[in-house]
């Protein structure tokens, strides 16, 4: 993903092909900025 777009967004539904997605990115060595756990291991979710 270019600088500024978010890997989720606000009421996005975490499906299982993102979750895929994302643990193959992770095994490519791609890093995200700003998670609260840097290891996608865990997300943390927010009530606006």
């Amino acid at each position: 993903y270019p600088p500024g777009i978010p890997l989720l967004v606000s009421g996005e539904r975490i499906t299982r092909p993102v979750i895929e997605t994302i643990e193959e990115w992770r095994t490519m060595g791609i890093t995200w900025q700003g998670p609260t756990d840097p290891t996608l291991t865990t997300i943390q979710v927010l009530e606006a």
